[in-house]
């Protein structure tokens, strides 16, 4: 739906558009920068991206974001918790400065390529029992993770399905638990 108000805020340096999803307190975030994509040279710390925040008086919560809005941003550097709130997909491909990842209980899908080639994901990564879907390579090329749990099993659970497809190829740490 057509969000009802366009604002931004500034966070370290960096400023987020984003657009609140009608009738609610939600939004999804646009724009870096006024890019729809994040320029590979702006360095961020993941761990402040503006996931809930206050502009005008009013408290809002990041649902979603713009497509390609993370994807190869080569400055987004450090530990990214997806919160739970956040129902789009995830593209973070190819962001090989992120170190640690973890998602929030609520995250419902891991979509394809989502997680692709980001080489500075270091040791395990724990799937949320919310999870229905981890989609073709979601993890592929992730060099240094070394681990993946779904909660509920370790290569799928009654709730979740694994996509086969190349989802952990050449992810050569990764180990089958």
């Amino acid at each position: 739906a057509v969000g009802a108000y366009a604002g931004s805020i500034a966070v370290d340096g960096v400023t987020w558009g984003y657009t609140v999803n009608e009738g609610t307190t939600t939004v999804t975030l646009d724009t870096v920068d006024g890019n729809s994509q994040a320029s590979s040279s702006t360095s961020f710390n993941a761990a402040n991206i503006p996931w809930a925040f206050t502009d005008g008086g009013v408290s809002y919560t990041v649902s979603s974001f713009g497509a390609n809005l993370f994807k190869s941003w080569t400055g987004l550097y450090g530990e990214l918790t997806i919160p739970g709130t956040i129902k789009g997909e995830l593209d973070f491909q190819s962001c090989n400065g992120i170190t640690k990842l973890t998602f929030g209980e609520g995250v419902e899908i891991i979509q394809w390529y989502g997680f692709k080639n980001c080489k500075g994901i270091v040791g395990g990564i724990i799937v949320p029992s919310s999870a229905t879907e981890v989609r073709r390579q979601a993890f592929a090329w992730d060099n240094k993770l070394t681990g993946v749990w779904i909660k509920g099993g370790a290569t799928s659970s009654a709730n979740t399905t694994v996509d086969g497809r190349n989802t952990f190829a050449g992810a050569t740490a990764m180990k089958v638990l």
